[in-house]
C-alpha cells in the first residue's frame, strides 16, 4: 500500500492515525463482505499479525500500532476476536465498531449473513410492520 487515505470526521473522533487505521480496516472488510469471506457474529472481520502491520504500515511501530489498536477498541470504534481454526493461532481479527459503520454509510450488521433477520431501529421494540 503506498497510499493513505481517512476521513475527516473519524480523524476528529480518533485522531489522524486512527482514522488511518480505521479506513484500512474498513477496505479490507469491505472485500471480504465483498466475497462473503470472514463473516463471525454477525459482521465481517478482517485479520492481521502486529507483524504484517507494521509492513504495511512502515511509518507506525510495533509499539505505536499497539497503542492505536488499543484506543481504538477502548473507544468501541475498532473491535478484535479470534476466529481461526487453529487454536494455537494468536492472530487477531478486527472489526469496525458500529459508529465507524454508519461513518462509512454502511448498514449495521444483520442477524443473519443473508440479511432475512435484522435488527430494529435503535429504541424501537418492534419492526414498524408488526404490531407490538
Amino acid at each position: 500500500m503506498t497510499e493513505y487515505h481517512f476521513r475527516a470526521d473519524l480523524a476528529g473522533l480518533y485522531g489522524v492515525d486512527g482514522a488511518i487505521f480505521l479506513h484500512c480496516m474498513a477496505f479490507w472488510t469491505a472485500k471480504n463482505r465483498a466475497n462473503e469471506r470472514h463473516y463471525h457474529e454477525g459482521r465481517y472481520w478482517t485479520y492481521n499479525t502486529l507483524k504484517a502491520l507494521t509492513q504495511l504500515f512502515p511509518f507506525w511501530s510495533r509499539r505505536q500500532l499497539e497503542r492505536i489498536i488499543g484506543r481504538l477498541k477502548e473507544a468501541g470504534a475498532l473491535l478484535s476476536g479470534n476466529f481461526s481454526e487453529d487454536k494455537t493461532d494468536r492472530t487477531l481479527w478486527y472489526a469496525l465498531g458500529d459508529s465507524v459503520l454508519e461513518a462509512y454509510g454502511e448498514a449495521l450488521p444483520s442477524i443473519s449473513r443473508n440479511g432475512e433477520m435484522d435488527f430494529t431501529e435503535q429504541g424501537q421494540p418492534c419492526h414498524e410492520t408488526v404490531k407490538c
